[in-house]
């Protein structure tokens, strides 16, 4: 790595210690860092009349999105971060990440590589699709014993690997307007 590079992931770095920290609030949706009562809780936002999110997509790209993250876990991400990245800033955003029990990421960020997220897509029916498609990706994570590397991140152990995940869907569902 030259010296740019390393100032830059440096002050990456940097940032992503800082933001996660400042964000964190006693509200943190830490009842649901358990697998069984994020699928409780996804289940209930199924029986909602319509869920709006105040962020860069609607519902059916959110949970799409959430799913995506899983699957991906479980197969292999269509493209990855370098590996410096990974050592430099994904590991040890994950480490802040963790140990604050939430994570704040650019919700509007796609997966690289994957598929461009349906926007346009708003039926309610649609919606609990793509909500049973995040509980069954849940379920499948939780009984894999292999997992492929994080895009950013790197190498993880299953279980700090689903907590990434339901940190990450924490803070998309932190946009929901009204639950």
């Amino acid at each position: 790595m030259n010296r740019r590079d390393f100032i830059k992931t440096s002050a990456l770095v940097s940032v992503a210690v800082a933001l996660p920290l400042a964000g964190c609030t006693p509200a943190v949706k830490s009842e649901r860092l358990n697998v069984d009562t994020m699928i409780t809780h996804l289940e209930s936002l199924k029986a909602l009349p319509a869920l709006e999110f105040d962020g860069p997509w609607p519902a059916y790209a959110t949970f799409t999105h959430l799913a995506q993250s899983i699957e991906y876990a479980m197969v292999g991400f269509p493209e990855h971060k370098s590996d410096s990245f990974k050592t430099w800033v994904g590991g040890p955003a994950f480490w802040v990440f963790k140990q604050a029990g939430s994570m704040s990421h650019d919700t509007a960020e796609a997966i690289p590589g994957a598929p461009e997220l349906d926007i346009e897509k708003t039926d309610p029916v649609a919606v609990n699709q793509s909500i049973d498609r995040l509980i069954v990706a849940l379920r499948d994570f939780d009984e894999v014993t292999e997992t492929k590397s994080h895009f950013a991140y790197g190498e993880l152990a299953h279980e700090d690997y689903m907590l990434a995940q339901l940190m990450h869907i924490n803070d998309h569902l932190d946009l929901l307007v009204a639950e």
